[in-house]
């Protein structure tokens, strides 16, 4: 038996959906190879992707041949020869492809590829990305994932059943021969057992083999402990198929009261979900980066693995067993009803019993695995009773394929607030709570029986190296489109925060633990913002440790973990400007020592404390901050500084090692950063940087972790995000020296030597791909910080306006000041009604005025060219003496977040919006909302909820005005939906508005359509004020007007479309009078003057006007010598 790895030698074609390729169109690909990770402006294009693969096979009659493919996204069709022989849909599972029609000497393998999207909720890859493997034997052979190995604790000993399923010539006698060696290759036992061989037709032998071995090494999360088994077949004496695979020993048990034990010990979960991307190189599998990814997560304190949302590849697995990390492996997102258009829901019916076959039998000997998951927030199993039904079924088909029961099954749910969950729960051996930490000690009250735990929890979002100022504010809406990575930003669904996160898990003695969303940011998904990947990661997906990461390790890392203080933000702001300073670490206590000034103790309590971090706050002075570690004693155990930095002076490349193995598939991480002139990181720099290698590797890859850059993963070129840049090395398939430059406008190139050393290649290795500049050299100096200063922060109407004075860095930035935008905002970084920005070009002066009380934040940024604000600057500014602020819901939304009051917790959420809470009425206020004389009967509201549930809210205002509503569009995920609302009446003048909801709901807020004074009588008591000689106002209308008498309407709007005539309906007691139409926008005026002819009784009377448009103050003026009564004017 032979079995050599398939992946060289293929070409592939890219083509739309439902064409077929030209000849010419094929070229060389690696494979693993994901088509889509290639152009990350299309990374959920269509498309149908056409693989062939030549290759010589020799003996087919008397052979078996069969191509493994790991994993082929999704729906492929395989050809051999231009014979469909296979089909298969699901993405993530394993398949095999006998080739029973293969030809003596040439064959072809074609794989066809159909790619629609969406066909997920997060970035899936498309094509080949897996491995391919060909084995080659006789007809007497052990079948696929055939060796089911299971060991179970029987007092001081182990039994070991090892089943083995074969098949071959028909009436043949054949002996299993079981080898179990320890790490040392050194014997353990030797097991066999005596077998006769039946035909694939009449169906596969099971041939069970067992025996008892005392006190085995055991696996554990601390001690990966592994054995070899190998299985041999052999025929007439001679071993004829040979299968070789890594097991462990290990208890596993799970208590309804006391949580998890491995190995009769309690173990907390420290899990974490993992998606299947890896960055810059896509969903093509690459060990060395999985083995990363995997160690990372350990250094962070994880001891577990949910495979969200789907069956991982086997070098996950395989690392999973190698390096003590427990797995909860999952099946399926979505069963009969579908999540995207194109997923897997479309095939669900006919084809999940073969995924959940390939599943099981492939990954059942994995010692790592302690649950099999069959689904996540599976919307089936609150829809209806058919959801129980399948989960029965596929706990069923789980225990067909694992019928010795070695683990148990379970599922992941958002649902179990309803009934139908709970039902499906009632199945299952554990119960998979997503989201649901309020639910725990209900539930475990009225089910003593179930086994609790968080299959998915946390969903907090952050941005590395970024720093939304006050801490204090909860904020999911800042136009840079980052998340704050000070604890202050939330989803609606998720923790509060990573702190909360980490508490309501360990106070529960019950839950088994649980596994947070997510331990790598991942592809797709890029709540709360529409940008490239997503914020939930405490990594993100170069490989940088967010500041979250440091929370996770603080507490999850064990007592016995080198101590530690990580200190954040880094040191570089405005003068002046308060900031929120955090220390996370493992010590008992921790000080803040700033400028030289100690700022304080925080004490750690690292068993039941709720406050997980030192918090703290200052005012930035260029200087230094320093953490402090210390025990329970007061001796110092570590410390860490952060320092003030300048501008960029060198390039600095450091790589993750110095020496890589020369088997084409081995990777160096390599981190780019800036240093300034005294060495410091330049922590905010955004240089743009060239990367090159030469020698015996190749470049495979940029990121930066940067969810709103779009710049190619797969270009040479990109800026760095938060002071750093990740270039990956791959080896080739030769020894040398590596070189690795970086170069950067403006700065010194920098090269390091690594050097690939001598390593056995494996056959079918591929090694040609690399970074292919594509794009043109940028020679471009992005800003990094913008230095801002007033004349005054404390605004009173003795000073009426301030001075803005801002300078960016570095001084040889390719933008200038004409690239520096400003505004005033308010904590949430939603623009204010409180101030507004003057930019005088002529002078070139910038000033901030004052226009209505309230504390706020001065804003410049600016967007180095791109779509968002790169840079962001802030300082706090306060308007006293101002009166409060009006609203005007016509120029723009009124957003929500910027309420007045409210009756109820409130919780800011994407897009300036607010999220009520559930199980209580929510008022939310809104004064001074100003409609002018104009007015507005049409509003438009934005709202969303994750359901197709109907909204009911009311909206009222202190006149007494109150209406009802329904919002019933779909939900669409993680969009507002819009719905227009006509009133039963106008709303007109100021105007206190109250928005009231009986639901958990976002509302995002409000914008009325701008009403008119067009083709409706204004009457003349609805002035905004008169003066003059002599006049008297009446119920009916202003009579008697005398001389220079002036009646004045504010902002009476006549829109686009405009007015050409007039009507006043009056009277003059005179042979005629002259009457003056002044139409004034504060700029310009324009002016009509009509002659009113007598007459003893009022009359409507009609004149031609200058066109008129837009918003007008109008003055009407009656010269000397009038004798008016006015009633009424209209406009048309």
């Amino acid at each position: 038996m032979k079995k050599t790895l398939f992946n060289d030698g293929w070409s592939f074609a890219l083509v739309k959906v439902g064409e077929h390729p030209e000849k010419c169109d094929y070229k060389p690909v690696d494979i693993p190879h994901d088509w889509l990770i290639h152009d990350t402006r299309n990374l959920y294009a269509d498309g149908d992707g056409f693989y062939k693969k030549k290759f010589v096979l020799d003996d087919v009659k008397n052979s078996v041949y069969i191509v493994r493919f790991d994993g082929v996204y999704m729906d492929c069709e395989i050809f051999l020869n231009g014979e469909k022989i296979f089909e298969w849909k699901y993405g993530y599972t394993s398949f095999d492809v006998t080739l029973e029609n293969a030809v003596e000497g040439e064959n072809e393998l074609e794989v066809i590829v159909h790619h629609k999207s969406p066909n997920t909720r997060w970035y899936s890859g498309a094509g080949i990305f897996r491995n391919v493997h060909l084995s080659a034997s006789g007809k007497n052979r052990i079948l696929p994932d055939g060796v089911y190995f299971c060991a179970e604790k029987r007092g001081d000993a182990w039994m070991v059943n090892i089943d083995t399923e074969v098949t071959g010539e028909d009436g043949k006698r054949a002996k299993i021969l079981h080898t179990l060696c320890d790490a040392d290759g050194k014997k353990a036992c030797v097991c066999e057992a005596e077998c006769e061989l039946t035909d694939e037709k009449s169906g596969e032998n099971c041939v069970c083999a067992c025996f008892e071995i005392k006190n085995p090494h055991l696996w554990d999360v601390d001690d990966p402990y592994l054995y070899t088994l190998k299985t041999e077949l052999t025929v007439d004496g001679d071993a004829v198929y040979e299968v070789c695979q890594r097991v462990g020993f290990k208890t596993a048990e799970f208590s309804c009261d006391k949580g998890f034990f491995l190995n009769g010990r309690p173990l907390k979960i420290h899990g974490a979900c993992m998606h299947h991307d890896m960055g810059a190189l896509g969903a093509a599998v690459n060990k060395n980066a999985i083995r990363r990814q995997l160690k990372k997560a350990q250094a962070m304190g994880v001891n577990s693995i949910r495979t969200s949302h789907n069956p991982p590849a086997p070098e996950l697995m395989d690392l999973a067993d190698e390096m003590g990390i427990l797995i909860d492996s999952e099946a399926f997102d979505m069963w009969e009803l579908k999540k995207t258009e194109y997923d897997y829901a479309r095939f669900f019916p006919e084809w999940h019993q073969k995924d959940v076959k390939s599943w099981i039998r492939r990954d059942r000997n994995h010692v790592s695995v302690i649950m099999w998951s069959i689904g996540n927030e599976i919307y089936d199993t609150h829809a209806s009773r058919r959801g129980e039904e399948t989960a029965c079924r596929l706990k069923s088909l789980v225990k067909l394929y694992d019928y010795r029961n070695t683990r148990p099954v379970t599922i992941g749910s958002n649902y179990m607030y309803g009934q139908g969950a709970q039902n499906c729960a009632e199945h299952m051996d554990t119960v998979g709570y997503n989201y649901a930490e309020r639910l725990y000690d209900e539930h475990h009250k009225a089910h003593p029986e179930w086994i609790i735990y968080g299959s998915e929890t946390g969903s907090t979002i952050q941005s590395r190296g970024v720093y939304h100022f006050p801490a204090s504010k909860m904020t999911s809406t800042h136009d840079d489109h980052q998340c704050s990575s000070l604890m202050n930003c939330a989803t609606g669904w998720g923790s509060p925060s990573v702190e909360y996160n980490i508490t309501q898990d360990r106070i529960r003695e019950f839950c088994l633990g649980q596994y947070i969303w997510t331990v790598w940011d991942y592809i797709g998904e890029p709540t709360p913002y529409w940008t490239k990947n997503s914020y939930f990661g405490q990594i993100d997906t170069a490989g940088f440790e967010k500041d979250s990461y440091y929370a996770y390790k603080a507490e999850w890392a064990g007592k016995d973990a080198q101590p530690f203080v990580h200190l954040f933000p880094y040191w570089d702001f405005n003068e002046g400007q308060l900031i929120d300073i955090f220390i996370y670490s493992n010590c008992a206590k921790t000080e803040l020592i700033v400028n030289g000034r100690s700022m304080g103790v925080h004490v750690h309590d690292h068993t039941g404390g709720a406050e997980l971090s030192g918090r703290w706050q200052a005012e930035y002075h260029k200087g230094y901050i320093q953490a402090v570690g210390y025990d329970e004693n007061g001796k110092e155990l570590c410390r860490q500084t952060r320092r003030s930095f300048g501008d960029a002076a060198k390039i600095s490349l450091t790589p993750d090692k110095c020496e890589l193995r020369a088997d084409g598939s081995d990777l160096v991480f390599v981190e780019v950063c800036m240093l300034d002139s005294d060495g410091n990181i330049v922590e905010n720099d955004r240089s743009r940087v060239n990367i090159s290698v030469s020698g015996a590797g190749r470049l495979v890859g940029v990121d930066n972790g940067d969810s709103t850059d779009y710049g190619q993963y797969h270009e040479s070129q990109r800026k760095l995000f938060g002071g750093r840049l990740m270039a990956i090395v791959a080896a080739k398939d030769c020894e040398g020296d590596v070189y690795v430059r970086a170069s950067s406008e403006g700065l010194r190139d920098c090269e390091i030597k690594l050097r690939a050393v001598h390593a056995e290649l494996e056959s079918g290795v591929c090694h040609s791909f690399e970074n292919t500049p594509t794009c043109p050299l940028v020679r471009e100096v992005p800003a990094r910080k913008i230095e801002l200063s007033v004349s005054e922060r404390r605004l009173t109407p003795k000073s009426r306006e301030c001075v803005i004075k801002a300078e960016i860095l570095p001084a040889n930035s390719t933008y200038t000041l004409d690239d520096v935008g400003f505004k005033a905002v308010t904590d949430s970084g939603v623009e204010t009604p409180a101030a507004k920005i003057v930019r005088n070009e002529k002078e070139g002066k910038i000033t901030l005025v004052p226009v209505a009380d309230g504390q706020y934040r001065l804003r410049a940024y600016c967007k180095n060219g791109t779509e968002y604000e790169e840079v962001i600057s802030e300082l706090e500014m306060s308007n006293e003496g101002f009166g409060k602020a009006c609203f005007d819901p016509y120029k723009k939304q009124v957003c929500a977040s910027l309420y007045t009051r409210a009756g109820s917790p409130l919780q800011n959420v994407f897009e300036g919006g607010v999220q009520t809470p559930s199980g209580c009425d929510s008022v939310i206020e809104f004064d001074n909302v100003e409609f002018g004389a104009a007015g507005s009967d049409e509003i438009t509201v934005g709202l969303y909820l994750n359901s197709a549930e109907k909204i009911p809210f009311e909206i009222e205002d202190d006149s007494g005005f109150a209406e009802s509503f329904v919002f019933d569009l779909p939900p669409w995920w993680n969009h507002y939906q819009y719905k227009t609302y006509k009133l039963k009446r106008k709303l007109t003048g100021r105007r206190n508005l109250r928005f009231v909801f009986h639901m958990r709901v976002a509302f995002q807020g409000f914008e009325f359509a701008r009403g008119t004074n067009l083709n409706e009588p204004i009457p003349a008591t609805k002035n905004s004020r008169i003066y003059g000689d002599s006049f008297l106002v009446c119920p009916d209308g202003i009579k008697n007007i005398g001389n220079n008498v002036t009646i004045e309407f504010d902002g009476l709007e006549f829109g686009e479309k405009g007015a050409d005539e007039v009507i006043i309906c009056g009277m003059t007691r005179n042979k005629n009078d002259t009457l003056h139409l002044k139409f004034s926008d504060g700029e310009s005026v324009q002016s009509a003057t009509v002659e009113f002819s007598g007459s003893m009784q009022p009359e409507a009377k009609r004149f031609k006007l200058p066109h008129v448009s837009g918003k007008k103050d109008l003055s009407l003026i009656f010269l000397p010598g009038c004798d008016f009564d006015l009633y009424s004017i209209e406009f048309i």
